[in-house]
């Protein structure tokens, strides 16, 4: 049994979703029997490509035709397709490996735990598993590692707790393991460490004593006499820095006295007198500023006086006159503003800055009876428009600026702007492709994007639709046509709430531009015959067969379920519609196809109790 398997493509390259596909004995209209996998599953003939046009199945070996329909594709068969199963082939290949002939060829019966040896053909075969082989197979093995000719070459006759020495190959054997072989072996790996002969690493220090260091870098004792210790601290001392002297460090020192620094920089004490500290003070007041007298820091100005600064910078009294109070101020000011203007400028020209320090400017050339003006009053918050065509005149224009649209009110390319009443602009959206502008007064602005859609609409009343009361149609139950319960003029069709029923009718899918129709949308005019209460769902259900051009009538698909229906708390017609994407029936443009239409009694999402009545359906293509 061979698997065929393949793929659908349009001649744009593009995957071809649910494409049909036919299966016969090449060059006649019998169908194969073709399977789902090797295990004899009988699979549909003819079946469907998945969502990217993928489709596979197993046949048993022979020649085949295989035709691939549906989708956006021309109908095309694949003729003469031989399909023969490869692996009866591989026995052969296997015999010309190697010649055997019988079954017995890769059967073994070795005795578990026997030893095995390899026979002329390379497989193994039980040996006798003798001591001797056991020990001849070791030997042969051990040899390949390395060459080792007598059995003395791994014993070992050292008894336990003796040193142990290498042999010339590397092997321990036993010392004497006398006390001068121990001795001797310590010293040699002592003397890998460091080269120390005596009693290197003995102490003798007395606790309490001053270390010092012998020539091995290893601390000895000192006699720790006073000299020994004020050497040592003398030494650690210089290292620091280079005082000579034990009063160094000493400070006599009276407390509350003023200190001074001494020649090595150590505090020693003042007389602490009135004159020391003044001159203490003036010393560390002159490295601030130079101020020499006692006045340089007083100042006799009255309260409320303007102040002026003397040569020192300090603050003294200004006399407060009206002339010194303008002069202070514009001197603020100028060293606020620093604005600058230039030497000359033309009378009557409008000032600019110049440079970028905001304190410069600059004659800009521009006589003020060129700039705009304005009327003589305007209304606040109107907009300014141009008074005639100097360019130089604005006049009130009449319009606030409130009455402007914000261009933010515009958030996607392809929004435009309507009025869901006078005076109140809203967005509305960009549409989507195919879409046309078309008026409709339920929505807020008025407008709505539409369906520009040049396909036919069929519409079926109740009385169109076609009785399937023969074994031929899917669902042979019909439920019949009724008058309105509440209207007798309206005919209905009434489908009972247990039973599965259907009314048929059939149309041609339309042919469009090279991507053809991709939607077939289809609206219910319905309602319940009896005012539902809570639950009030209905689940219609499509079966479709196509009808082809010179060729046998397809067979029923399976059952489409549609969206659920959900019906109002009362005995009104309602309008439903749903959109169902035509690659998923797998229908194609340009052909005719005959539709069964049904309510599932047997579906969770039917729970309306009771008949519902279909008025009127319409169908249309996008």
């Amino acid at each position: 049994m061979k698997k065929f398997y393949s793929a659908v493509i349009d001649t744009n390259g593009n995957c071809v979703p649910g494409a049909w596909i036919t299966v016969y004995i090449a060059g006649t209209t019998n169908k194969a029997t073709i399977y789902v996998n090797e295990s004899s599953v009988i699979k549909n003939n003819p079946f469907t490509a998945d969502e990217q046009g993928r489709f596979d199945f197993y046949v048993d070996d022979g020649d085949y035709d295989i035709e691939i329909s549906g989708g956006s594709i021309l109908t095309y068969k694949l003729q003469d397709i031989t399909l023969v199963d490869a692996k009866p082939a591989a026995q052969k290949a296997h015999d010309r490996k190697h010649p055997l002939n019988s079954a017995s060829d890769h059967t073994s019966t070795i005795v578990t735990g026997k030893m095995l040896k390899a026979d002329s053909n390379g497989l193994p075969v039980e040996a006798t598993n003798s001591d001797v082989e056991v020990s001849d197979a070791v030997t042969k093995r051990h040899i390949r590692l390395h060459n080792i000719s007598s059995n003395e070459d791994h014993s070992s006759t050292v008894p336990e707790n003796k040193l142990f020495k290498a042999n010339a190959k590397g092997l321990p054997v036993e010392a004497t393991n006398t006390d001068t072989e121990v001795a001797e072996a310590v010293a040699k790996r002592h003397n890998k460490q460091h080269s120390i002969n005596s009693s290197d690493h003995t102490s003798t220090i007395t606790p309490g004593q001053i270390l010092i260091a012998d020539i091995n870098g290893l601390p000895s004792g000192g006699t720790n006499t006073n000299t020994e210790v004020s050497d040592a601290v003398s030494r650690r001392h210089d290292k620091l820095h280079p005082i000579n002297s034990a009063d160094n460090h000493t400070s006599l020192l009276t407390p509350e006295k003023m200190l001074k620094a001494d020649a090595n920089g150590l505090p020693a004490e003042a007389t602490n007198t009135d004159n020391e500290v003044s001159d203490a003070v003036a010393r560390r007041h002159n490295r601030t500023h130079p101020i020499n007298s006692a006045d340089d820091h007083s100042s006799l100005a009255s309260p409320g006086k303007i102040f002026k600064a003397d040569t020192n910078g300090l603050p003294v009294e200004g006399t407060s006159t009206d002339i010194e109070v303008s002069d202070a101020v514009a001197k603020r000011h100028d060293g606020t503003v620093q604005v600058v203007g230039p030497s000359s400028a033309v009378d009557g020209n409008v000032p600019a800055f110049d440079g970028t320090t905001g304190k410069l400017i600059k004659d800009s050339g521009k006589p003020v009876a060129d700039l705009v003006r304005g009327p003589a009053s305007a209304s606040d918050l109107r907009i300014a428009v141009f008074d005639g065509n100097t360019g130089k005149l604005v006049k009130d224009g009449g319009s606030l600026i409130a009455d402007l649209i914000a261009k933010s009110i515009g958030t996607t390319k392809g929004d435009i702007i309507a009025f869901t009443a006078n005076g109140a602009p809203t967005r509305l959206g960009v549409g989507y492709d195919g879409h046309v502008l078309t008026a409709d007064p339920s929505q807020p602005s008025g407008l709505k994007w539409a369906i520009a859609n040049s396909y036919p609409k069929y519409i079926y009343t109740a009385g169109c639709f076609e009785a399937p009361v023969n074994a031929d149609w899917k669902i042979n139950a019909f439920p019949g046509l009724d008058a309105d319960a509440s209207n007798n003029a309206l005919l209905v069709y009434p489908f009972d709430d247990t039973t599965e029923e259907g009314v048929g009718f059939q149309l041609r899918v339309p042919v469009g531009d090279p991507a053809g129709p991709n939607f077939m949308i289809i609206r219910f005019v319905s309602r319940a015959k009896t005012a539902p209460t809570v639950a009030r769902g209905v689940a219609p259900k499509l079966y479709f067969r196509k009808i082809g051009n010179n060729e046998e009538i397809g067979t029923w698909s399976t059952g489409y379920e549609l969206n659920k229906i959900d019906l109002p708390t009362n005995t009104y017609y309602q309008y439903d519609e749903q959109t169902i994407p035509l690659d998923t029936l797998s229908l194609m443009g340009g052909k005719v196809y005959q539709f069964e239409l049904t309510r599932n009694p047997g579906s969770a999402n039917d729970d309306l109790v009771g008949d519902w009545y279909l008025l009127e359906m319409e169908i249309s293509f996008l």
